[in-house]
């Protein structure tokens, strides 16, 4: 029997976080509707079993032309150094072997044959000096009844061949949610698949898009990933409107110490007088780690304007 699982994770690279900012994919389309012009500027496959444990060692050049194969039949072509359009850099590990106790056998036997994809991506938009990386995530497994090293490498070739199918699929899902304009993006904050919302979070703080506040400022106290949340508290922090000051200010809560960070330094950046009264309220807190969020974020926090005299 076969098994498959795919993870997909999306994360942010900016000039804005040295300020202090910080599953299965749907299928693709079968046309190239909504994807938008995008290139592979590099590939690299790396074999990520220990050699000790490599009793029928993968061919890494041979996958790495077939998935250039299937990202260029997929719609997005392979062009080294390409600097044009969304280019789409591409560094993944393959693990492999029958699976032990320990993880991965040393010797040829019956049992369960796996290989692991697990790729880190690149993507940047045209004309941009910001990226965003995402991680996926891909293992294909089934039984194996043979008793030589030949038997194990075809069947894990065969399983190398069938992770690769999601691994494209959600590297092109990822560039056709980035290709969206605002408004497509603010509608992927409510997609069912939490990847595409991480994805479009993602792109709408690089665009600093001030139009998408209310959309995420309404999402965020019911979204319920939370890897997808902190990308949300991310994105308006990046935008830094301070139109989202109530609804971070809503998520905070001292006994989940990541969120409240997240929620503090997202905040510092927000700014406006509801920000600063509700930093005097937390800076009483009974913890003094709480205490010392506070008083950093603080510091970070721009002056509020005075009021023009009357």
């Amino acid at each position: 029997m076969r098994e498959r699982r795919t993870r997909v994770s999306l994360a942010l690279v900016a000039a804005a976080l040295s300020q202090g900012c910080s599953k299965a994919p749907a299928p693709a389309p079968s046309a190239d509707a909504g994807l938008p012009a995008a290139t592979v500027s590099r590939v690299r496959i790396h074999d990520g079993t220990p050699p000790d444990r490599r009793p029928a060692p993968l061919d890494t050049a041979a996958l790495e032309a077939a998935l250039g194969r299937a990202l260029t039949e997929a719609g997005l072509p392979v062009r080294p150094g390409a600097r044009d359009g969304w280019r789409v850099s591409i560094e993944a590990r393959v693990a492999y072997g029958l699976r032990a106790d320990d993880g991965i056998a040393a010797t040829v036997a019956p049992g369960t044959a796996k290989v692991t994809w697990a790729v880190e991506l690149r993507l940047r938009p045209p004309e941009s000096t910001e990226a965003l990386h995402a991680f996926i995530e891909v293992a294909d497994e089934g039984a194996f009844a043979g008793a030589d090293a030949a038997a194990l490498k075809t069947a894990l070739e065969g399983h190398a061949a069938a992770g690769m199918q999601p691994v494209v699929r959600a590297i092109r899902r990822q560039v056709e949610v980035l290709g969206r304009d605002v408004a497509g993006l603010v509608d992927g904050l409510s997609d069912p698949d939490p990847d595409v919302r991480r994805a479009s979070a993602g792109r709408l703080g690089m665009l600093r898009a001030a139009a998408s506040v209310p959309a995420l400022a309404a999402r965020v106290p019911v979204e319920q990933d939370r890897e997808v949340l902190l990308r949300m508290i991310g994105a308006l922090a990046e935008i830094g409107d301070d139109r989202a000051a109530e609804a971070l200010i809503g998520l905070a809560n001292p006994r989940d110490r990541e969120l409240l960070r997240a929620v503090v330094d997202a905040l510092s950046v927000v700014g406006g007088p509801r920000v600063v009264d509700f930093f005097d309220i937390l800076s009483s807190h009974d913890a003094p780690d709480v205490r010392a969020m506070v008083s950093q974020a603080r510091a970070r926090l721009a002056p509020t304007p005075l009021a023009p005299p009357q």
